[in-house]
């Protein structure tokens, strides 16, 4: 196995033990139980269908994003295989769509541009019309990012990037705005729930999640051939994220979600 591969197996093991070790600690921690008066059959229950609610939905999510990053990537150069560092975008905008430098420059802008000018108004609109929508739209936002990179048209590449700008306003806005709101509205701090221990989780999470998302967007490239199969992976990811997000988020109340 390369040197990167074992890397990442190794980080990834570790980070998985560390989210094990936190669950386990939590379980077992009479002290921190006691004090926080987790006696409750009805509160844990309440605990247990929140972290359910949540936590694999915001795997999904993240690892639409993850991914479309990689840490290395291999373009043909003859009968040469010239490694070249950096994401697929832009890898793909680069070596497989042939883009100048300035072209290619221009499309990350425009991504930065629109990530800049809808965190004015990406909270407004969530908390007007629900956190749990905009969770949505996210969903299908950012799988038409993903849709035009298929294209070779360089309108539909900037208004790709100009999704995938606004889809990252919503990705670390809207899904942490939600899983507050609901924290407070269940009151899941009286059943000694932290938000401090979700965040970590999270925080977690996300590491494992980009690691294995990492090593599979190269494995789906490599094995596949395709420079777009990323892309078409995070379109899955993004698509059972929207059906779980439907199905699992619709009873959780009150008009914020």
């Amino acid at each position: 196995m390369a040197f990167y591969e074992t890397n990442l197996a190794v980080l990834a093991a570790v980070s998985a033990y560390l989210l094990f070790r936190q669950y386990q600690t939590e379980r077992q921690d009479p002290v921190a139980e006691a004090e926080s008066g987790v006696k409750s059959a009805l509160g844990q229950d309440a605990i247990r269908r929140f972290k359910r609610a949540f936590f694999p939905a915001y795997a999904l999510v993240c690892a639409a994003d993850w991914l479309q990053v990689r840490a290395d990537f291999h373009s043909v150069s003859g009968s040469r295989l010239t490694p070249e560092k950096g994401p697929h975008i832009y890898a793909l905008y680069k070596y497989h769509k042939h883009l100048p430098e300035t072209t290619v420059a221009a499309l990350y802008a425009s991504g930065f541009v629109a990530g800049a000018l809808s965190a004015s108004f990406v909270g407004q609109l969530a908390d007007k019309y629900g956190r749990r929508n905009a969770c949505l739209l996210y969903c299908i936002i950012y799988s038409t990012a993903c849709f035009t990179m298929l294209s070779d048209d360089l309108l539909i590449l900037f208004a790709g990037r100009a999704c995938g700008g606004v889809s990252t306003t919503l990705l670390y806005s809207v899904f942490e705005t939600w899983m507050i709101a609901e924290y407070h509205d269940q009151a899941l701090d009286a059943y000694g729930l932290s938000l401090g221990s979700m965040f970590g989780k999270m925080t977690t999470l996300s590491g494992v999640v980009a690691i294995a998302s990492g090593v599979v967007g190269d494995v789906l490239v490599r094995s596949l051939d395709s420079k777009t199969s990323p892309f078409m992976a995070s379109v899955v990811c993004l698509g059972l994220a929207f059906v779980f997000i439907s199905k699992h988020w619709v009873g959780f109340h009150r008009k914020q979600i």
